[in-house]
């Protein structure tokens, strides 16, 4: 862990998967702002350098400089830093000629700035998915992973493999975020995911087409649709993470009551 000023702790998270397609970027956004709605400082950074997406799930604003400018020597980082939603981040560049010759060895380096800024309590590392050389410097440059995978087989042996790729960095704390749960028959249940992988699962996200929705108003789900259900589970991966209870209102609390009984009504064919 890397410590601020007065000793306070920044934790470094890396949001990673095994695979694309699993809902990382989506957790990576809604984490940060669920993080910010408990009152806590976040920046969170676009690490896939080359397919970056993590813009199109937070804000509509035109960057002048990203994390490519700072690994190329031509910024630095600090001045590549945005806000909206309640959140800082630091966008990847979407232009092609931004990637050649850019040495993502340099990410851990770049990510240390940005421990003092404005006395940050998380930043969250937006990884590339896979084992390629931006995913595990996101992985190295991070103080903990959290591996997103869907309820299903295949992802049981994803994770394994992974985190055995992991102990090349040392001891880092491993955990599991299951995201687009449908509480069908054919998936994994949490604990069996938990006890199969040996990988505590931190929380759990509804499958929720809210999420498909807030992409293409670029804004987080929880801001564009607070009340649904992925939105309630990420105050609830929040929490989690906090260690604290999230109170729900009782209005919140009966919708995820009956979104959990539609869930389980379609799972059955109803």
């Amino acid at each position: 862990m890397f410590f601020g000023v007065g000793g306070k702790v920044t934790k470094i998270i890396s949001i990673s998967s095994p695979k694309g397609g699993v809902g990382k970027t989506t957790v990576a956004a809604n984490l940060s702002v669920a993080l910010a709605s408990f009152g806590k400082k976040v920046i969170v950074v676009d690490c896939n350098l080359s397919t970056p997406h993590l813009t199109y799930y937070i804000s509509e604003q035109h960057h002048k400089l990203t994390l490519n400018d700072a690994l190329l020597g031509k910024a630095d980082i600090k001045h590549a830093l945005y806000q909206e939603n309640g959140v800082m981040y630091v966008p990847a560049s979407s232009e092609l000629n931004d990637i050649v010759d850019v040495d993502v060895t340099k990410l851990k380096k770049n990510i240390s700035r940005l421990v003092n800024e404005e006395m940050i309590d998380y930043i969250i590392l937006d990884s590339a998915p896979g084992l390629g050389r931006e995913a595990l410097a996101s992985m190295e440059a991070a103080d903990e992973v959290i591996f997103v995978a869907q309820p299903l087989e295949p992802m049981l042996e994803d994770v394994a493999r992974v985190k055995e790729v992991l102990k090349e960095f040392g001891e880092k704390q491993s955990r599991v975020v299951l995201n687009m749960v449908r509480k069908a028959k054919y998936e994994v249940k949490q604990k069996d995911f938990d006890r199969l992988t040996k990988t505590p699962v931190v929380g759990s996200i509804a499958f929720d087409e809210n999420i498909i929705k807030s992409v293409a108003a670029r804004k987080p789900l929880l801001k564009f649709k607070p009340n649904s259900q992925a939105s309630l589970d990420f105050m609830d991966l929040a929490a989690n993470f906090l260690g604290v209870k999230y109170k729900k209102s009782a209005a919140k609390s009966f919708l995820k009551m009956f979104e959990a009984i539609r869930s389980k009504i379609s799972a059955i064919g109803i």
